[in-house]
């Protein structure tokens, strides 16, 4: 619920003691009031993190939220980005807190403004069994009261502490003698201008670290962005501390170690920086929470992989996750997609793991809709997006992902995202339901978006794949869904692809037109088969342009072009028939000639989701063609894919209409339409009694070329 930004006030409450038991908690980025967090006081913690949750820090410790069981029950409390009312004493306030939980281990306390006159109260009245503390992001710069915890304290954490004390160096050689951890990083810069003109001597990093006998059990230390760690610093270093096993050195000079391979440094050593592809994903995984590590980390992580395809698989996951801790970050998510981008392409993606892609998809989506208004974030994304093997092999809500690119379309005019979202859409619409396909397609901006392309391409007598992908993209929008198919009319859509079909008559690229002519046949067989809006077909000028549509050296062209006059003749009610008398007879025997006339080719020319289109046709006793043309094209892609389809024709109720249709006498059927029902009926039984051969394959009453 934090993650999908759920929680309120009002949400949280559902998590009371009556239906959960809660012992750890941890909320990020949610904007509650303490009257919301007092579900907590029902529940007995061991572990609570607050980061940003939009109260004062003595409200998060007071007795509306913890009660005594939590008090004395709790090991690890940790609290991000507070602020202290402004007339609340900070000393007041970390005596209460060390007071109130008297069994911690645990403490993180980042960037609450804690000054040296607080830590000086929390450490004289807390527990002295902390092993682990957090005191980064503050104004510290005398850590003397830490003394109090040389017994305990393994774990220290104190990055972004630009002024702390040179006299402080010996507590951290001497005093602390458990500490195993110790992180003094920093991100920005020392900023000590004013720190210095008070006469205050700052701590020297790189004398500390080479100081003998000092940090004598020390397993670990982060020096990243320390300006003075050079290369024979930390040669040096890790002579003195040979338990060390890792050692930040992001952004400082001696960050050009590349290998574990060298002998001073050690196989047992892991060091961060943006040397390698290795120690870059080192970084990431190390410091994914803090922002400006993970802006350099990806900056030169997308610099080394635009050069190279040989990739680590477990990068992806590690992206992923960045992503997600900084989805509030857009340079982040800008970086982020770019590196996916390398990292998915050509070679490189085939040895991704396919959940690895599907996460990587979803962080995509969420990065979209996070930043609809950054257009290069969203050409980042459609990149990634934009391939077949994203689009088909990988499973994601392709619901979505369609509805966020078309709201990409309608916001941007750049061409490379016109033509990535065209793409994206033309295969997604096959491939999500027809009722989100009809959702989507009633959206009439979108739908006004793509006929507005179309129309500016055919101004332009433009064969380019923006025109191509436009008319895939309303053709599979329309499919099976009158409600887009409406839209599409309400729009004059059906005039627009009409103007198509001539336009693009004469032109000298035969291929381009075929291409474009048989995807206007295609969107315009999807209107056809909405009854309420054949009137609008049912012209002697449009019966003219399929008729003469029947004829082309296109099989696919005349396949569809035969399903259009087969829908509007199956309606032999429809009043626009009553003018056109003599053209629905010479249609129906010319639609019937074509068929027979027809062959198959090797592969299918078409897909379908379902055959229940087929039955209005099928059941047209009044149109031979119309059931001639069902039959055909049932048969067309069962004999391409029986698994696939014949299980379909008993699903959709197809099935019986073909019984139905093959126990006619020839009397009240035309030969074509009997034998070719015989034979489709046969061979759905041959295939359900396992008896299917190579033979049943081949349409008998259909003749070849």
């Amino acid at each position: 619920m934090v993650k999908y930004r759920l929680l309120s006030d009002e949400s949280i409450r559902m998590f009371n003691s009556k239906h959960t038991n809660l012992t750890s908690v941890a909320l990020h980025d949610v904007m509650l009031s303490i009257e919301g967090l007092e579900v907590l006081r029902q529940h007995r913690l061991t572990e609570l993190t607050l980061n940003n949750v939009g109260i004062y820090l003595e409200d998060a410790i007071s007795n509306r939220v913890i009660n005594s069981s939590t008090s004395k029950s709790l090991r690890s409390l940790s609290l991000y980005n507070f602020r202290m009312e402004e007339d609340c004493m900070q000393r007041t306030v970390m005596t209460d807190l060390a007071r109130r939980f008297t069994n911690l281990v645990h403490l993180s306390l980042v960037s609450v403004r804690l000054e040296n006159d607080g830590l000086s109260s929390l450490c004289s009245v807390l527990t002295p069994t902390v092993t682990h503390l957090d005191i980064s992001r503050n104004f510290v710069t005398d850590i003397s009261p830490l003394t109090k915890f040389s017994a305990s304290l393994k774990f220290l954490n104190m990055y972004n502490l630009y002024s702390v004390k040179e006299s402080n160096a010996k507590i951290l050689m001497y005093e602390l003698k458990e500490l195993l951890h110790l992180n003094i990083s920093c991100e920005s810069g020392h900023q000590l201008e004013a720190f210095l003109n008070e006469g205050v001597t700052p701590l020297s990093i790189e004398k500390m670290l080479l100081t003998p006998g000092g940090l004598a059990k020390l397993q670990s230390v982060d020096l990243s962005g320390r300006e003075h760690i050079t290369e024979d610093v930390v040669k040096e270093f890790l002579n003195l501390h040979p338990k060390i096993s890792f050692v930040g050195l992001l952004l400082t000079p001696a960050a050009n170690i590349q290998d574990a391979d060298e002998p001073w440094y050690g196989d047992s050593v892991t060091i961060s920086s943006l040397a390698t592809e290795k120690l870059i994903k080192e970084s990431l995984r190390r410091y994914g929470d803090r922002f400006f590590y993970v802006q350099k980390s990806l900056v030169a992580l997308f610099q080394l992989t635009r050069e190279t395809v040989d990739h680590h698989p477990g990068t992806v996951p590690l992206i992923v996750e960045t992503m997600s801790k900084n989805i509030d970050h857009v340079t982040v998510q800008m970086a982020s997609t770019a590196c996916l981008y390398n990292l998915t392409r050509e070679e490189s993606g085939t040895r991704i793991h396919p959940d690895s892609m599907r996460l990587a998809v979803h962080h995509i989506l969420e990065s979209m809709a996070k930043y609809p208004s950054n257009e290069q974030l969203q050409r980042n994304c459609l990149l990634i997006l934009c391939t077949d093997k994203m689009l088909v092999e990988v499973n994601f809500d392709k619901y979505r992902c369609a509805k966020l690119v078309m709201e990409c379309l309608c916001k941007f005019e750049d061409t490379s995202i016109v033509r990535m979202v065209l793409a994206i859409v033309s295969i997604l619409a096959a491939r999500i339901t027809t009722e989100q396909t009809s959702s989507l397609a009633s959206n009439r901006q979108y739908m006004t978006r793509l006929l507005e392309i179309t129309r500016d391409k055919l101004m332009q007598r433009s064969t380019d794949c923006i025109m191509k992908f436009a008319l895939s993209a309303l053709w599979n929008l329309t499919d099976e869904s009158p409600v887009a198919c409406q839209t599409f009319t309400e729009l004059d859509g059906i005039s627009l692809v009409m103007d198509c079909l001539n336009k693009y008559e004469d032109i000298d690229d035969a291929e381009a037109k075929v291409q474009i002519q048989t995807k206007v046949v295609g969107l315009l067989n999807n209107i056809a088969e909405v009854k309420e809006l054949r009137e609008m077909l049912i012209t002697r000028r449009f019966i003219d342009t399929m008729r003469n549509s029947l004829k082309s050296d296109s099989s696919e062209q005349r396949y569809f072009s035969g399903g259009i006059l087969a829908n509007l003749l199956s309606d032999s009610t429809n009043a626009a028939w009553d003018d056109l008398v003599a053209e629905y007879r010479s249609t129906e025997s010319e639609v019937i000639t074509a068929i027979s006339h027809w062959y198959h080719p090797e592969t299918a020319m078409v897909a379908y989701r379902c055959f229940r289109p087929f039955i209005p046709l099928l059941n047209s006793f009044t149109s031979l063609a119309s059931q001639y043309w069902a039959l055909w094209a049932v048969h067309h892609v069962c004999t391409k894919d029986p698994t696939k389809y014949v299980p379909m024709l008993t699903r959709d109720g197809v099935y019986e209409c073909i019984v139905r249709l093959s126990m006619q006498s020839e009397d009240t059927s035309c030969s074509q339409v009997l034998e070719l029902a015989r034979n489709l009926h046969d061979f759905v039984s041959d295939f359900q009694n396992g008896s299917l051969n190579d033979q049943n394959l081949l349409p008998t009453t259909i003749e070849t070329k």
